[in-house]
């Protein structure tokens, strides 16, 4: 991970950083001011530097390195910052032991109960809080207190006094009134998406702004769009909102005046330009990746997909860019095996077309522990000793640990997945995640972990401080199945960057009173971490691991990954029970076997918190704007509030009224009313407003069954189910079964959507069906896709106005199909959109699989060739696993 210089003009820039905001947090104006550390003309110190406003407080950043930054957050503040004049700040000496009285001076003033330090002597630590009360402790990020000594010789004061150089204070003052207000509001139940509606005329004014056409590098430029497109410019775990702009000759990017912190007009000239990339971003098909011939990148996201595909489309059509549409896998691989590409440069190809990227923490590039030695002196590559077996998963590699896991997977329930149980797995850790990137780039990079932990490093027995104690855990750990990140084997970044503590990091000290500073190498890399990289690199492009690389190729990013060839491989992953994005889209809610709920930062990729919510497995999930609805085996429905940081320990509701277990759970569109389907055919149906059981109706009294399925109508006035027995019931709201029909077909109908005109269904046959919800059509199917899927369909959803359709498979396939209505049924134009690719699943993969060589060539190469299954799609929707629930 590469984090770009800024060019600056004073040294306190530098210093401050988007990264050291809250998450949600803005970075809105800055002011040239100076600090008075008493309001005595006696003494009359004064600290020169500037005022970072925020939209949830005020950073101050001194001139003075050896100084901390100082946040002050506007929820410690005991009333908004104000105007005062001090007598005695406003005289001076006249040189004979008198004073003389100058004209008054209006100064900012606050008083605060909390100041939290940060970057003091220039260097990234845990953040400092420190209580202005008397008798004040200091708490660090680590949860260590000792009595408080300020940075200047004396207790933290409550009271801070400032004056700005350049800057109006009434304009000041007026400009942090609104943002002082919502940021005292109670944030207990206040979500990032209210928080930003509150700040809409602080937030919206600065984000409108016309590209300015001066900012063009060559007068013989011409614009190729009419008005700017709105984009943000993408790093890890940061955001810069701005516009972008195509002209004949480059790519312009503005940035907005929200989270501005002097970043200069961008250009990149097409001649540069090596590829570009449509990507997912927090879930979504809305990112764009430009790739330069010198190695940079830059991720950018849209609003929205078609913005995205409108603005990938103009660019590469211009006469210069038609040569970086995406480079065929099938070239690559067949340059790989001729030896054309080296073995670094084609895994660095295979992330890259998969969606990998180092923009994204959450989809960061991932590589194999290639060696197994770390404790000789000397490195002989010629033995196979020293290899890692790339044949196994990481969670393979020790025998003793594959048991245990092997044993847990037989001992798991199976047979159930159609109500809603998750398929059996080995490995519930997964291999590649943002913790574990900045687990080995923590001294690169330590901003980026304390932005993530709240302020703080991670504990100093679980830091990264020795490759054999990292080994070692990787194959013996069961919660440790990490791979690598491409650092480990390119020369072109400094070694001593992210293995060296060059930064002087205070790391903390271990259990074993160990100080964590440099990585500890193994003795063969003989102290020297350029030489450790290098000899990674010699072993990664080895003749023993070119024999052998394909394999590890299949298990990350090909046929391996599922199915009965993840099985014989041992490389089952876990897989989702049920998932639900909430409406702002930047949480996701995940249940799970484990009788957990976990809430995820759609952008980092982090558990953001999580609970046991249940006495036995979550069966499906619903999430509303501050409100979530859990289901579960146990046979209770609870209703859960959220913030943006946590979610409340306790339910607000729990509906006892089920009998048996709950299978499925849907919510109407405007929020009223929650339907629930249980084992035993029973459909409740609860007013979520009243909180209080309305009605429940039997819907499989004729045949028996639980209810596989149940979904609103658009118009929030009825709802859908659909039995185990393959019977679909339409009911009002008052329990009236308004038509029923019996949906038999080559195979049990699994998932279930309508848009209120039509229903449809997924079959474990793979078809795909559709009924017209309307009483005298309602007898008949009106249209069928015999052969939408190859496998089991598992979930699928209709857009709101009826037109697109997605549906996706047990094996990870998506399809996203036009639907255009003629007379009196839905049907397909030609092919999905998506043709029938496979999908990547969520962590970026790409469907390969082994094959042996008809070749007459080296035993060698024979063992080097793989042929693609599917190719990569470019432009529709990824999801993860199927298993989850899709959603517009």
């Amino acid at each position: 991970m590469h984090r770009r210089r800024r060019s600056t003009k004073n040294v306190q820039t530098t210093r401050f950083s988007l990264l050291l905001l809250d998450d949600g947090e803005y970075f809105l104006d800055d002011h040239s001011a100076c600090r008075y550390l008493e309001a005595t003309a006696a003494t009359h110190r004064k600290v020169p530097g500037r005022i970072k406003v925020c939209t949830r407080g005020l950073f101050f950043v001194p001139q003075d390195l050896q100084l901390p930054i100082l946040r002050f957050p506007f929820r410690c503040m005991a009333a908004e910052p104000m105007a005062e004049c001090f007598v005695d700040l406003s005289t001076t000496s006249d040189g004979y032991g008198g004073e003389v009285s100058e004209a008054p001076v209006v100064y900012l003033t606050f008083q605060t109960q909390q100041v939290i330090e940060m970057r003091e002597r220039g260097i990234d630590h845990p953040y400092v809080y420190k209580d202005t009360t008397e008798g004040v402790e200091i708490t660090d990020a680590k949860g260590s207190r000792s009595s408080s000594n300020s940075s200047l010789n004396g207790d933290m004061p409550a009271k801070y006094i400032f004056t700005l150089q350049h800057s109006k204070l009434e304009t000041f003052l007026a400009s942090i009134h609104t943002i002082y207000e919502v940021a005292n509001l109670p944030r207990r139940m206040m979500t990032k998406a209210e928080e930003e509606n509150l700040l809409a005329h602080v937030l919206a004014p600065r984000l409108l702004q016309e590209f300015d056409l001066s900012l063009l590098v060559d007068f013989r430029e011409r614009p190729l769009l009419e008005t700017s497109q709105p984009a943000d410019r993408i790093e890890p775990l940061l955001k810069f909102p701005g516009s972008l702009m195509l002209t004949t000759l480059r790519l312009y990017f503005q940035p907005a005046k929200l989270n501005n912190v002097l970043d200069p007009v961008l250009n990149w000239e097409y001649t540069k330009v090596d590829q570009i990339y449509r990507r997912r971003y927090l879930l979504q098909q809305i990112g764009m990746e430009v790739c330069m011939k010198n190695g940079e990148s830059f991720f950018f996201s849209f609003r929205s997909c078609k913005e995205r595909d409108d603005f990938y489309t103009l660019m590469v059509g211009q006469p210069e860019l038609q040569r970086c549409r995406r480079k065929d896998l099938q070239f690559m691989m067949h340059k790989w095996q001729r030896r054309e590409l080296s073995n670094f440069d084609y895994l660095s190809f295979l992330n890259t077309a998969s969606g990998r990227t180092r923009n994204d923490l959450t989809q960061y590039p991932v590589f194999p522990w290639i060696l197994s030695d770390y404790t000789s002196t000397e490195l002989n590559l010629q033995d196979a000793k020293v290899y890692r077996d790339l044949s196994k998963p990481v969670g393979a590699l020790n025998t003793e640990r594959l048991e245990y896991f092997k044993a847990r997977y037989e001992m798991m329930p199976r047979g159930d997945e159609a109500e809603g149980m998750p398929p059996p797995f080995l490995y519930g850790t997964h291999y590649s995640t943002p913790g574990y990137v900045l687990y080995f780039l923590v001294r690169k990079v330590p901003e980026c972990m304390l932005c993530l932990q709240s302020g703080k490093f991670d504990d100093p027995d679980r830091l990264f401080r020795s490759v054999k104690l990292s080994w070692d855990g990787c194959i013996s750990n069961p919660t440790d199945l990490k791979e690598l990140i491409p650092e480990f084997f390119d020369c072109s970044v400094p070694a001593e960057s992210w293995l060296r503590n060059s930064k002087h990091l205070d790391l903390g000290t271990t259990q074993n009173f160990d100080r964590v500073d440099d990585v500890e190498l193994p003795p063969w890399a003989h102290g020297d971490a350029t030489e450790f990289v290098r000899k990674n690199r010699a072993a990664l492009e080895s003749d023993y691991v070119s024999d052998r690389l394909h394999h590890w190729i299949d298990l990350i990013f090909g046929y391996k990954q599922r199915g009965e060839e993840a099985i014989k491989a041992n490389n089952l992953d876990f897989a989702l029970s049920c998932c639900d994005v909430s409406p702002n889209e930047k949480l996701v809610f995940v249940g799970c076997w484990d009788n957990r709920v976990r809430m995820y930062s759609a952008g980092t990729g982090l558990v953001v918190d999580k609970l046991i919510a249940h006495s036995d497995g979550i069966s499906a999930i619903r999430v509303l704007q501050d409100r979530f609805f859990t289901s579960s085996w146990d046979s209770t429905i609870k209703l859960w509030r959220y913030t943006s940081r946590f979610i409340v320990a306790t339910p607000i509701r729990t509906f006892l009224d089920c009998e048996e277990s709950v299978l499925c759970l849907d919510v109407s569109r405007d929020g009223q009313f929650g339907a629930a389907g249980t084992r035993n055919g029973f459909v409740y149906l609860f007013d979520l407003s009243a909180a209080v059981l309305r009605n429940q109706v039997d819907a499989s009294a004729s045949r028996g069954g639980g209810i596989s399925s149940i979904s609103f109508a658009a118009d929030n006035k009825s709802y859908i189910c659909v039995t185990m027995q393959n019977e679909l019931f339409h009911f009002n709201l008052k329990g009236e079964k308004l038509w029923d029909m019996d949906v038999t077909t080559a195979g049990q109908i699994r998932c279930f959507d309508s848009d209120g005109k039509y229903a449809v269904g997924g079959s474990t046959a793979g078809k795909i069906l559709f009924w017209k919800l309307h009483e005298e059509a309602g007898k008949e199917l009106v249209h069928e896709i015999p052969q939408a899927h190859d496998a089991s369909i598992s979930a699928l959803a209709v857009g709101c106005t009826g037109s697109i359709l997605v549906s996706g498979d047990v094996d990870g396939s998506i399809h996203i199909w036009k639907l255009l209505e003629k007379k009196t049924f839905l049907h397909r134009k030609q092919v999905p959109l998506s043709s029938s690719r496979k999908s990547p699943p969520l962590s970026g993969s790409i469907q390969t699989t082994s094959s042996e060589s008809s070749s007459s060539s080296s035993k060698r190469r024979s063992k080097r060739r793989h042929k693609t299954k599917a190719f990569i799609p470019n432009s529709t929707a990824q999801f993860a696993e199927a298993e989850c629930c899709i959603e517009f």
